[in-house]
Order: C-alpha cells, then sequence, then structure tokens
C-alpha cells in the first residue's frame, strides 16, 4: 500500500498509521493497523475531508449572503442563506445546491400601475407560452397556478453586466422575462444561449429607494439597440417598453416602478 499510494495519500492519517506499522518490530502493531488501525485512520481522514468541505461550503454560502445583501433585490436569498448558515452543516449544503439556489432566488415582481385603483401594486406573470406577453394583474391566493406563474428566479445578468438581473420563470425553467425589439412587447422566452438573448433578459435597476417605503423597488430599464427603455402597461395590462421617461413627472406617473415582493409561490 505504502508504494502504490499516490501522492494526495502521503499526508493522510491511512498513510502515516500505515507507515508506523510497517516501520514497527511488533506483530501485534502490524496485526492493529489490520484489524483496526487501518479502520480508524481511515475514519479520521474521511472526517477531515468533510469538515474541510463543510468549510468551503460555509464560506461560500457567507459569500453568496454578504453579496445579496449589497442589494435590496433578492430578500428570500439573504433571509435563506442566514437561516442555513445558523442551522447547521446539512442546510447549508442543501442551501447550495442547485435546487437549493433555486428555492432562495425565488421572488415576485409588482409594477406599480397608473390605471389601477390608487396606483395599486400588481404582480407581473407569464401565460406560460413562449413569445406571449408578461401581463399584471390580481393573483388570486387560491389560483395555484396563476401564483406560480407570478413567481421569478432573480438571477444575477445572463449578459454579465453588473449590478443588472435577469429573471427566469420559476415554473418553466430556462424561460426569462425579456424585451424584444425597441418599444416592443416584454414577453416571456426560451434562453438559446446566444449573446442576443441574454442582453435582451438583461435588466437593470435605477433610482431605488425613489419609492417612499419600498426598498426593494426600482425603475428597472431595458438595453435596447439604441437607447435604455422603460417599461409601461398597455390597455391589455402588457408590459412593453417604452421611450426614457426624460422628465421627472414621467417617472412618477407614466412609468411604473417595480418591486421585489416575496414568492406568491414559494
Amino acid at each position: 500500500m505504502l508504494r502504490l499510494a499516490p501522492a494526495d495519500l502521503k499526508n493522510s492519517e491511512l498513510y502515516r498509521a500505515a507507515q508506523k506499522a510497517v516501520l514497527s518490530t511488533k506483530a501485534a502493531d502490524w496485526l492493529d493497523f489490520l484489524y483496526t488501525g487501518a479502520d480508524a485512520a481511515y475514519k479520521r481522514d474521511d472526517a477531515a475531508r468533510r469538515e474541510k468541505l463543510a468549510e468551503a461550503n460555509r464560506v461560500l454560502a457567507r459569500q453568496i449572503l454578504d453579496t445579496a445583501k449589497k442589494s435590496p433585490f433578492n430578500p428570500y436569498l439573504v433571509s435563506s442563506a442566514e437561516k442555513a448558515l445558523a442551522a447547521g452543516d446539512v442546510q447549508v449544503a442543501e442551501f447550495l445546491s442547485e435546487a437549493g439556489q433555486r428555492r432562495a432566488r425565488r421572488q415576485s415582481l409588482s409594477l406599480r400601475v397608473q390605471n389601477s385603483p390608487a396606483g395599486k401594486w400588481l404582480p407581473v406573470y407569464h401565460s406560460g407560452v413562449n413569445g406571449a406577453a408578461a401581463t399584471v394583474g390580481p393573483v388570486s391566493p387560491q389560483n395555484v397556478p396563476l401564483r406560480g406563474a407570478a413567481t421569478w428566479l432573480v438571477l444575477p445578468a445572463l449578459s454579465g453586466k453588473a449590478g443588472c438581473f435577469s429573471f427566469e420563470a420559476a415554473s418553466k425553467s430556462g424561460h426569462y422575462l425579456k424585451g424584444t425589439v425597441d418599444e416592443g412587447l416584454v414577453v416571456l422566452g426560451a434562453n438559446n444561449n446566444t449573446a442576443a438573448f441574454k442582453n435582451s433578459a438583461t435588466w437593470c435597476p435605477d433610482l431605488q429607494g425613489w419609492v417612499p417605503g419600498k426598498t426593494s423597488a426600482a425603475w428597472f430599464l431595458w438595453e435596447g439597440a439604441k437607447e435604455r427603455y422603460q417599461v409601461k402597461v398597455n390597455a391589455r395590462n402588457e408590459l412593453f417598453t417604452a421611450g426614457w421617461y426624460g422628465e421627472w413627472r414621467d417617472l412618477l406617473t407614466a412609468y411604473p416602478a417595480w418591486e421585489v415582493t416575496p414568492p406568491l409561490a414559494p
């Protein structure tokens, strides 16, 4: 075993125990290693590997938490990371898993629609049809499918643009909220991994904090071919990109702000 041991085994408890046994002149030490010592050394190595992995997971979870805390747009991610770190290593590993990250990044999005009663904030949802317009409207607590359609994953921008986000449909993996053409509809689109798609599914928050009492609200802008575009809601409650607001009164009236809210389908 000593002769054939790979390089990464030579700093292990198992290797050291075997070496100690080989160098001993006592048959009892050889037998002790063969019957119990090797197994005990292996278990010590296994415990050390597990602790090393657990510490790496804790470091990564804290990094995710610190990054999420720098903006108000992933509150569920923040609370999920804090809960996992407080609970223990198993929960941290679950939080870091692909399924755990998808759960933790779930949020709903609401738009302040001007023509709704008292400027009410209404959830954004999709129909599930690729290429169909995203819409806003009331979502009944009893309507489970619609609650799912009104839940999104708030992710770092697919384009890689710093400080920006992409919104993936929680109930339709790989489909994102995206602009189409300048001053066109905002639709649900299937990610084809092209640069054009990634740019079209990138949304950048602006003027965060301008809505009183809404820390997780901002005006999310879409980068069109010519300039940045705001979002408006047409008579059918569909979202579409509109020309840059230009004046403060437009910002506060005709151009709805977005708010990140608790996921309607947790």
